[in-house]
């Protein structure tokens, strides 16, 4: 590096000049010594080890990454390598969900809400809706990946009620891209998903993506008595009186004349359809929105009666 630099300074200089210049090397060099001695900072390695094997990462990259003079061995890489792009993967949504973090916050999120009086938002919630997220994409022809993604947008954003209730769509999205970082996803898919999470909550969210469209789309569309906790009518609020009289509930996708149908089936004898319109008229503007956000129409039609059309427009 400099050192051609400094002999030719030194070849033209005088013998004195020579002599002092051999001693401050000689001194700089045995300040440098005691940086091999010093010892790893065992957390921080331990956390690249934690996540290689949690992962089933084998980074070949280690033995050419970046060292620290002889720190923690030959192998020693800083963990910043893990995120680095040659070390991100293709994170699947079965590693996801293998998560030691993720089923245990998802369960725990759902025996919370129970105790507040909620409706079911758990692993069954948690499925459906990444798997309605991953079909309409499908069904819209985006690729394989933008599906996928799609599907862990949708298993992971009601995880941040095991926080609280309120902002859970934010706490969500800051789990997620903690849980997501760890796994060493591509940034650029984890804002997707951590965008769409965020965004999910029809209180305060927009769609912001094919992605977050998707998400909402399938969110607002799991109505049906099986996220009723109870089978007693008397201990029933209206939310429960309308998901235990929804018997279907469909999302269909029609690429060809684009248009989303949500096709619900209500036993009006349980749940009259205003009701059905007094909770979840919020949700269904923003399923409106998020279609067409993806370029289409939406539909609700209930019990085979249309009951909502609104026409796309270009975005």
């Amino acid at each position: 590096m400099e050192d051609g630099v400094n002999i030719a300074r030194t070849a033209s200089a005088s013998p004195q000049d020579r002599e002092q210049a051999q001693k401050n090397a000689a001194l700089l060099v045995g300040a440098m010594e005691p940086l091999k001695s010093v010892p790893a900072p065992a957390a921080a390695f331990d956390q690249v080890a934690n996540t290689e094997e949690a992962t089933g990462i084998v980074r070949e990259s280690a033995r050419s990454g970046t060292r620290v003079g002889e720190i923690g061995g030959p192998e020693t890489v800083f963990r910043q390598d893990v995120a680095s792009p040659s070390a991100t993967i293709m994170v699947t949504a079965q590693q996801v969900k293998e998560h030691p973090q993720v089923n245990v916050f998802i369960q725990q999120a759902n025996d919370f809400l129970g105790v507040m009086g909620y409706t079911e938002h758990g692993l069954r919630h948690a499925s459906l809706v990444g798997s309605i997220a991953h079909n309409i994409l499908q069904r819209l022809n985006y690729s394989e990946r933008d599906c996928e993604i799609a599907y862990i947008a949708g298993y992971l954003h009601d995880i941040g009620n095991v926080i609280n209730r309120h902002w859970h769509a934010q706490n969500g999205a800051l789990l997620a891209y903690s849980i997501l970082s760890e796994l060493a996803m591509q940034p650029e898919e984890v804002a997707l998903i951590i965008g769409a999470i965020g965004n999910h909550d029809e209180g305060d969210g927009v769609p912001v993506s094919h992605i977050s469209a998707a998400l909402i789309i399938a969110d607002k569309s799991d109505v049906h008595r099986s996220r009723v906790r109870s089978s007693d009518p008397l201990k029933w609020d209206i939310h429960d009186r309308v998901n235990w009289a929804t018997t279907r509930s469909f999302v269909r996708v029609d690429d060809e004349n684009k248009r989303i149908n949500l096709e619900v089936q209500i036993e009006t004898s349980i749940a009259h359809v205003m009701e059905y319109f007094e909770i979840f008229l919020s949700r269904m503007l923003v399923s409106r929105r998020a279609a067409q956000l993806l370029g289409c129409e939406y539909h609700l039609i209930i019990n085979e009666t249309q009951l909502m059309l609104v026409m796309s427009y270009e975005l």
